[in-house]
């Protein structure tokens, strides 16, 4: 009996590392990487209860940056404008591997759907946490693209927290 109370306790502090303490940790890094970025030009926001995390913003642009948590050995593919999917695991140091586990990034959903009227030009970026190995968008039904920082698919940016900084001239420049 006294094994199963310490297994439900293990258990409940678990839950509470990860949905508690974990998120708050990866939004104090994502603040202190931001606030480098801010500078006489840019100002930045923490936003709460909203469908974005953070605001960057300057006199032409407000971007709108919202943070997505995935495992380091992960794909992100965007299936559509609103449907994305998150795959991971499996070894990374076999090429053309497949990831044994699926699911979909419904998470997202609110933010790529809110439109944002402003009289400055509103940019959505979603910030991927750590890092992922690729991510990818549907072309059509059978071809796949590789999407970079340059890319705009469907009206947002897509940059992982690892190489945020050193490509924010390429996310702030929308074509």
């Amino acid at each position: 009996m006294e094994l199963l109370y310490i297994a439900i306790g293990i258990m409940i502090c678990v839950l509470i590392f990860k949905v508690v303490i974990e998120p708050n940790i990866i939004n104090k890094k994502v603040y202190e990487m931001l606030r480098e970025l801010e500078t006489d030009e840019f100002l930045l926001t923490p936003c709460k209860g909203r469908n974005y995390d953070f605001t960057l913003e300057n006199d032409e642009i407000l971007m709108l940056i919202k943070i997505l948590h995935v495992p380091k050995n992960s794909c992100v593919t965007i299936n559509s404008k609103y449907t994305w999917r998150l795959s991971w695991g499996g070894s990374s140091k076999k090429l053309g591997r497949v990831y044994p586990k699926n699911r979909y990034l419904n998470e997202i959903i609110p933010f790529l759907k809110e439109i944002r009227k402003d009289e400055k030009k509103v940019l959505k970026v979603i910030m991927i946490y750590p890092n992922t190995e690729k991510v990818l968008r549907y072309l059509n039904e059978s071809e796949l693209d590789v999407v970079t920082v340059k890319d705009m698919p469907y009206g947002y940016k897509v940059a992982t927290y690892a190489s945020f900084v050193q490509e924010f001239n390429d996310i702030i420049n929308i074509k």
